[in-house]
């Protein structure tokens, strides 16, 4: 989902270490001074709603007896999950704050969500949004853990995990009487798994071709976490909290975005976009209206929440910040041969793009950063009567054409099930998706003047070298 400097979603953790990429300085990570607010159990609720919308069940999977998670066990006065928010607070003070978690494609919601609350006070955070920096400071370790490997007696449970859903597919076909071709199949990809199971645990007693932690995966969480784990009051909550950490920041996504959604801040009509109301002018005054409405087309309202959000707006309403490609660059030097760093920045008052030097950006801001899809651009540019022979000047003009006539939305987002081979849900699998019709924005990120400043940088210095 991410081009070169920007982090992939839904990354393939792969058995091959990973092309080792340039990493932003890690993030110092102390818990901030804020006196913890008294036991609630609100919290509670909020985590197992969460849970519960994504999975569509009626049962609390946090009981009383998880609230440890906030207060800590064995005399702490911070649990994980409260450490974790003030961890957040005082992490977003650094010179080098970036919000752009793992384990998601929901770039633009935990973009709208994260610029919504960073003024925020701790004492002005509603519980989801506090929940929500929990989880982003959890799913932020990718990047100061993705070289690390998982030690073996993890990547064996992993391994065998892994072998017994495998396994349970390759039953249930047999049982179902699928046809040959399919059951072969499956009794092949039990083969590989044996196979590759081996080869792994081959290359342990090796030291070369380990698993590497994966912050998005059940047991490597048990495995970041293993000191907290070693507290009796605290191991059985953490093993249930790394088991649903995943899925619960989904529904938190998702109870954030309806806080939003209901402030209509990027909305200037909301349109029916299906295909048969596309084009015929279907407006609504709410999203609610919307999505009864959609009842018409036959569509699960229970899995899909209705949003309108202008995409153009999004980025003029927060003034964004829309990184250059290294084509943007290649006619910017100066006389002395160097170039000065520039971005695009969108400006709400004159509801223009503009290019403005990184240096004037302001340090005592976040900024909403867009990253362009070069392949998106190029196809554009082939599509032109008359070829553009400069490429960055077509950028200019692409994107200043987008700001005043785009009507690209983010329409919805949805929820879709990931089901194993005998029909029933696997929670942790369970996606959100956002539905868009934006072509030229490839990803989403909040971060900070200096951030923006070293990924500009970095591509000067690929022009020069």
């Amino acid at each position: 989902m991410t081009k070169k400097n920007h982090r992939k979603k839904n990354k393939d953790y792969s058995l091959i270490k990973p092309k080792k990429r340039k990493k932003r300085s890690k993030r110092l990570r102390k818990a901030g001074s804020v006196k913890p607010p008294p036991l609630r159990h609100e919290y509670l609720n909020v985590i197992n709603q969460s849970v519960k919308s994504m999975l569509r069940s009626e049962e609390d999977v946090f009981t009383t007896s998880d609230l440890n998670l906030l207060i800590g066990g064995n005399g702490r006065t911070e649990g994980i999950i409260l450490k974790g928010i003030m961890n957040e607070l005082s992490a977003k003070s650094r010179p080098e704050y970036t919000i752009d978690p793992g384990c998601n494609s929901m770039c633009l919601t935990i973009a709208l969500i994260s610029w919504s609350i960073l003024d925020k006070r701790f004492e002005q955070l509603s519980v989801q949004e506090k929940l929500f920096l929990f989880c982003v400071d959890y799913l932020s370790k990718e990047e100061d853990l993705e070289n690390d490997i998982l030690p073996e007696i993890y990547a064996i449970r992993k391994l065998d995990m892994e072998m017994k859903l495998i396994e349970l597919y390759y039953k249930n076909k047999v049982d179902q009487g699928a046809s040959p071709r399919i059951i072969k199949r499956a009794l092949n990809n039990v083969e590989k798994a044996i196979t590759h199971r081996d080869s792994i645990l081959s290359n342990y007693k090796e030291g070369t071709g380990q698993l590497y932690v994966n912050v998005c995966d059940e047991l490597d969480c048990r495995f970041i976490n293993k000191d907290e784990m070693s507290t009796p009051e605290l191991g059985l909550s953490i093993m249930k909290l790394c088991k649903y950490l995943v899925i619960m920041f989904k529904g938190l996504l998702v109870q954030n975005m309806e806080v939003i959604r209901g402030n209509n801040k990027y909305t200037n009509k909301i349109t029916c976009r299906n295909k048969d109301c596309l084009g015929n002018g279907v407006e609504f005054d709410t999203n609610e209206l919307l999505e009864k409405h959609m009842v018409v087309h036959n569509e699960n309202t229970d899995l899909r929440m209705y949003v309108s959000f202008d995409i153009k707006e999004i980025l003029l309403k927060t003034e964004a910040v829309i990184m250059p490609l290294i084509d943007c660059y290649i006619n910017s030097k100066d006389t002395d041969g160097y170039i000065d760093e520039w971005v695009y920045l969108c400006d709400s008052s004159s509801r223009t793009v503009k290019k403005v030097m990184v240096s004037d950006l302001k340090t005592d801001r976040h900024y909403v950063c867009a990253t362009l899809d070069i392949d998106f651009i190029m196809k554009s540019s082939e599509n032109e009567t008359i070829k553009p022979t400069n490429i960055g000047e077509y950028i200019d003009k692409i994107i200043r054409e987008y700001i005043l006539r785009s009507t690209d939305t983010l329409s919805y987002i949805e929820i879709e099930d990931k089901k194993l081979g005998n029909g029933s849900v696997r929670s942790n699998l369970t996606e959100v998706f956002e539905g868009t019709t934006h072509g030229l924005i490839e990803h989403w990120f909040v971060s900070s003047k200096t951030v923006i400043e070293n990924e500009c940088i970095d591509i000067a210095v690929e022009i020069l070298t």
